[in-house]
């Protein structure tokens, strides 16, 4: 899934116009995530048009970055160490993922002052991403998958097929049939990418809500393989099995846990 060619024709347009002028001003994170971006090209993980855009992107980040202020500056040379951390690893839907949201940093902080922690911004695509203090705005699949479900119980048939179709292009496939959406953000002890239990279950789910109000067999699909990721998030307690809510981690928590049971339950009902 690409982004509209307008909006790499202006990305490319930008970067033509605000060269960063010497080579010294090269970050070497914005090195290394242009390094990725070349690699996954030749290998042929994403195409041409998408890697010039990821190349824009970074550029555009990095001036960004050396013109603003502390803050601004913090946020994106934030973004762009979560870039560069899995560098070798560009997959399409992965760096759709990463390049999207530093672009979504990029022209969101270049245009506003710093927002709130926790403040929620909606990309061109409809993807939600969320505002960390010190990190910037990140993907969050939990409030992705939240608003995609929240969209298909108002019936809001549009709003639902393009944000379905924006979260199914961001999954992460895995053996097995199955579909992870991830953090790319390191979290307490966690490091990025990482997965989570409780946002696996809202994204099953989510997608077969989705499935049942536009009856599209796809998203069902999509679903199912959101599904098939919970054995393998499951821990043993002595209260019992325990969907694990971070990935890297075995604390339990008792609200995301009882959260991710209702879901499991709604989506067995709606598949």
């Amino acid at each position: 899934m690409r982004r509209p060619a307008a909006a790499f024709a202006v990305a490319a347009c930008v970067a033509l116009a605000w060269p960063l002028g010497a080579a010294a001003a090269r970050t070497a994170a914005g090195a290394l995530a242009d390094r990725g971006i070349d690699r996954a090209a030749r290998i042929g993980w994403i195409k041409a048009p998408d890697a010039q855009a990821y190349h824009a992107d970074v550029y555009l980040a990095e001036r960004a970055a050396r013109f603003g202020p502390p803050l601004r500056r913090q946020a994106l040379e934030s973004q762009l160490a979560q870039v560069s951390t899995i560098w070798d690893s560009y997959i399409g839907p992965r760096a759709l993922a990463l390049f999207s949201q530093l672009r979504e940093n990029v022209d969101y902080l270049t245009a506003h002052p710093i927002p709130a922690d926790g403040t929620d911004v909606t990309g061109p695509d409809g993807v939600v991403y969320r505002w960390f203090s010190g990190k910037g705005f990140e993907f969050h699949p939990l409030a992705n998958f939240s608003m995609l479900d929240n969209l298909a119980a108002a019936k809001n048939a549009d709003g639902t097929r393009q944000l379905a179709d924006a979260l199914v292009a961001r999954a992460i496939p895995q053996p097995g049939g199955r579909w992870y959406w991830e953090y790319a953000f390191p979290y307490g002890m966690g490091r990025p990418p990482w997965a989570s239990g409780l946002s696996q279950s809202v994204a099953a789910q989510a997608l077969a809500r989705a499935s049942a109000l536009l009856g599209d067999p796809a998203l069902l699909d999509a679903a199912r393989k959101a599904y098939a990721t919970i054995p393998g998030l499951i821990q043993g307690t002595s209260a019992g099995p325990w969907i694990r809510l971070y990935g890297f981690n075995h604390e339990t928590v008792l609200n995301a846990q009882l959260q991710a049971v209702l879901s499991l339950r709604e989506y067995a009902a709606t598949a």
